[in-house]
């Protein structure tokens, strides 16, 4: 474990580079599955891989694109709370360092006859309000932060997942015969 400010903690990303990549990916494919509801865009080929579709094929496209979405929306909250949980853990263990070393500092004052009173006095100096005070704008940042980059991508998945469920793909329209 490396020593880390409570700061650089704070301030830093919320959430790993593969935490990250997962996001990327959820919100392409959200994208392309608003698309697909909100345009009835259903390909009925992708000529890069020589796929053509027939009708039955373009429904089971959507539901391969909405097992895809809820694969990636899984994978993103796992990933996005460990990361969550790890950096909680690193904060307490550098304001943990940081209370510490300020122990260890005034213990060594007071033996050097800096401090004629107890040792409960060496523990009143150092309190976790200090911290408290020094860091609440940025546990406030960090928060709103990780609060946006974690739940707007998995709202997103979330909502494209059942509009996609709830999606009826259009048709061929069977124009009947005039005989005029």
């Amino acid at each position: 474990m490396t020593d880390e400010s409570a700061s650089a903690v704070l301030l830093g990303n919320p959430l790993r580079e593969e935490a990250r990549k997962v996001r990327r990916i959820l919100l392409a494919v959200c994208v392309v599955g608003y698309i697909v509801i909100s345009g009835d865009l259903i390909p009925s080929e992708i000529s890069q891989f020589g796929l053509k579709f027939s009708h039955v094929h373009q429904g089971l496209f959507i539901q391969f694109l909405y097992l895809i979405l809820g694969y990636h929306v899984l994978m993103f909250g796992f990933l996005g709370l460990t990361d969550y949980l790890d950096q909680k853990k690193r904060l307490y263990l550098s304001v943990q360092a940081a209370a510490n070393e300020d122990l260890i500092r005034v213990s060594d004052a007071k033996e050097q006859g800096y401090f004629e009173k107890s040792q409960e006095h060496a523990t009143k100096v150092v309190k976790p309000h200090r911290f408290q005070l020094l860091f609440e704008p940025s546990e406030k940042v960090r928060i709103l932060r990780w609060e946006f980059e974690f739940w707007a991508p998995l709202i997103a998945g979330i909502i494209v997942i059942i509009k996609l469920m709830l999606y009826d793909p259009p048709t061929a329209i069977d124009y009947p015969v005039r005989w005029d």
